[in-house]
C-alpha cells in the first residue's frame, strides 16, 4: 500500500483525471451553496387588514429619520404563552410562542392568522394565577411556513418584572 506522499508525487498537472476531480468538486460546492442555503422569503402569505379596523387604528408614531425602532428586539428560546381575543363571543385560548420581544411588544408564532388592528390579550403559560392579562394590538401578520408570525404592540408600557415573564 502506498503512502499519501508517494501517491501525490506520482500525480501530474497534465493528467485529465485531476482536472475532472477538481471540476466535480467545484460543481458540488456550487450546488451546495446555491441549493443548500436557499430559503423561501416570498412564500409567506400576508393577511390584509379589514378596512374598518384600519379606520380605528391610531396613527403610527413618527420615527426619526435615523432611528425607526425605539426598543431593541431580544430573541431567545420560544416561550409558550396563552392568547385570547377578548372581543370574541366566547374567547377561546390559543397557544402561541414568543419568537422575540422588546419593551414595545412581542412577535408571536400562532397557528391561525390575526387581522391587523385587533386587540389580543396574552399571558405566559407558566405565569402565576394573579398575573394580569397583557393587552396587545396586532400590527402585522404574515404566513411563515406552517404558522403565522404576528407582530403585537403593547397598549401600555410593561414593568420589567412582567416583561421578563414573556422570556
Amino acid at each position: 500500500m502506498q503512502t499519501l506522499a508517494q501517491l501525490l508525487s506520482n500525480l501530474s498537472i497534465s493528467d485529465p483525471m485531476i482536472w475532472i476531480a477538481m471540476a466535480t468538486g467545484l460543481v458540488v460546492i456550487l450546488l451546495f451553496l446555491f441549493f443548500g442555503r436557499r430559503q423561501s422569503r416570498a412564500g409567506g402569505h400576508i393577511v390584509p387588514p379589514s378596512p374598518e379596523l384600519l379606520a380605528n387604528l391610531p396613527p403610527p408614531a413618527i420615527a426619526r429619520h435615523d432611528e425607526r425602532r425605539r426598543a431593541i428586539r431580544r430573541a431567545g428560546l420560544p416561550t409558550p404563552i396563552i392568547v385570547i381575543d377578548p372581543k370574541a363571543r366566547r374567547p377561546k385560548p390559543m397557544e402561541a410562542y414568543v419568537l422575540d420581544r422588546s419593551t414595545g411588544g412581542l412577535r408571536l408564532a400562532l397557528e391561525s392568522p390575526q387581522p391587523v388592528g385587533i386587540q389580543l390579550k396574552g399571558r405566559p403559560s407558566n405565569a402565576p394565577e394573579n398575573f394580569e392579562w397583557v393587552n396587545m394590538i396586532v400590527r402585522n401578520c404574515k404566513e411563515t411556513g406552517d404558522y403565522f408570525e404576528v407582530g403585537c404592540q403593547f397598549e401600555s408600557e410593561l414593568e420589567l418584572s412582567r416583561l421578563l415573564m414573556f422570556g
